[in-house]
């Protein structure tokens, strides 16, 4: 019985080998692709994860800053000290002096790639480059600042 597989061409028990050899590498083959297929959907369920948990920490940090640290009773002065602030900021006096060089509308002359008069409350001088001596106008050289004007620290105030 034995005999009669391999009776059958000259070629027969080699052909039957090499295919055994080739299922078995495809096999190998397919259940790697297999592992990488799972390996990538399990990043990308890792990644909704913490997405998905950062969310929600952020929402319940949103929900707990916003809830009075007196008890209920009390929370009532906390809001009103908030709603004070709230009032103050929104009222407060803004300095004028974002602006620093500008000119006077209507009486000021304007010239294309001129200076022209420093704002309310600013000292200007200009300065010569390499002497460091200070110029009187109309001159040129390097504007500076004298001294210290009124929007100065509005960048580093309630920052």
């Amino acid at each position: 019985m034995e005999r009669a597989l391999f009776d059958n061409d000259a070629y027969g028990a080699i052909s039957f080998i090499l295919t055994i050899v080739f299922v078995c590498i495809a096999a190998v083959l397919l259940i790697n692709v297999l592992v990488a297929l799972f390996k990538i959907e399990k990043l990308d369920k890792d990644k909704q994860a913490d997405e998905a948990w950062a969310y929600h920490r952020f929402l319940l940090y949103e929900e707990y800053s916003r809830i009075s640290i007196l008890p209920p009773p009390f929370s009532v002065i906390q809001y009103l000290g908030e709603l004070i602030l709230t009032i103050m900021k929104v009222c407060k006096p803004r300095s004028l002096c974002g602006i620093m060089i500008t000119p006077i509308a209507n009486i000021t002359e304007m010239v294309p790639g001129l200076a022209t008069l420093s704002f309310f409350g600013l000292q200007t001088q200009i300065i010569d480059k390499e002497s460091r001596n200070l110029l009187q106008p109309p001159c040129k050289g390097e504007l500076c600042i004298k001294g210290s004007w009124p929007g100065q620290a509005r960048t580093i105030y309630n920052d």
